[in-house]
């Protein structure tokens, strides 16, 4: 079984904590600090894509840099759902999404 991100990692992600400035009156927002996570968070953050090939990782995160591509891409995907194999392909590739989201429709999302 793939564990999911609980409630304590997810707001351990959510939003940074602030430090408190020297109160110098120069109008600078203050710097922000991170807690670092566990190694349990850690590891329930990447367990679940542990078991995926190294190149498949790769390419996800180079194309979640481009989120509307993405959601672009699943768009086409399901309007094009009669599409498959190379035929999906060629016509992915002819799309104007960068080059790391164009494999994306042989991943379905959903």
């Amino acid at each position: 079984m793939i564990p999911t991100l609980n409630a304590c990692s997810e707001s351990a992600l959510q939003q940074p904590a602030q430090t408190s400035t020297s109160g110098n009156g120069s109008g600078q927002a203050p710097a922000a600090t991170y807690a670092k996570p566990s190694p349990d968070e850690l590891y329930q953050l990447v367990a679940p894509i542990a078991l995926f090939p190294d190149n498949l990782v790769a390419q996800v995160l180079a194309a979640s840099t481009y989120p509307d591509q993405v959601s672009s891409a699943n768009t086409w995907l399901k309007q094009n759902a009669n599409l498959k194999g190379n035929d999906l392909m060629q016509a992915a590739d002819k799309q104007q999404w960068d080059v790391s989201v164009r494999p994306s429709p042989n991943f379905p999302m959903y």
